[in-house]
């Protein structure tokens, strides 16, 4: 038996030895559904399909531009893949993910919504320069892929 339902089963009486006199209704209780983790790779397959292209288009375009570009032009190649990390993040968080992954997609998001921030409101600073930015980005990058690579595994997927 899981650690968590043994813990579970104590907090909520199942290993009390003594027994309650006092009458209590009682309610069937109706399971919930196992997910099937084979359509939700599938999902999520198909959730990452069009951020692997912003992400693809991001890095080449970045690439293109140099390490003397300036914020504007950074502003206007990180900003599609900014707004696609947010329509992916809405997407992943209404997925129909067990309640064992509930945490780990919410730590994907929170770190994606960094990286976001990194994208959008970090090239406007004065004083803006592609290296000083690409020190910022990398971490918050790194944290991503290790949330991602969670998610990943729990769905039993390789990771990145």
């Amino acid at each position: 038996m899981p650690a968590a339902v043994m813990v579970a089963m104590c907090a909520c009486g199942g290993a009390n030895a003594t027994q309650s006199t006092s009458a209590t209704a009682s309610v069937p209780s109706t399971p919930l559904p196992t997910p099937d983790l084979t359509a939700l790779r599938i999902q999520y397959q198909a959730l990452l399909e069009p951020l692997g292209i912003a992400s693809a288009t991001f890095n080449n375009r970045m690439l293109a531009l140099g390490s003397s570009a300036t914020a504007a032009e950074v502003a206007a190649v990180a900003s599609p893949y900014a707004m696609a990390l947010r329509t992916y993040d809405a997407a992943v968080l209404q997925l129909p993910v067990p309640p064992s992954m509930k945490v780990d997609v919410q730590r994907l998001v929170t770190a994606d919504r960094a990286l976001e921030s990194d994208l959008t409101g970090d090239v406007t600073v004065t004083g803006f320069t592609v290296p000083n930015w690409s020190q910022q980005i990398t971490p918050d990058a790194n944290r991503v892929v290790a949330a991602s690579n969670v998610v990943r595994a729990d769905l039993g997927l390789q990771g990145l």
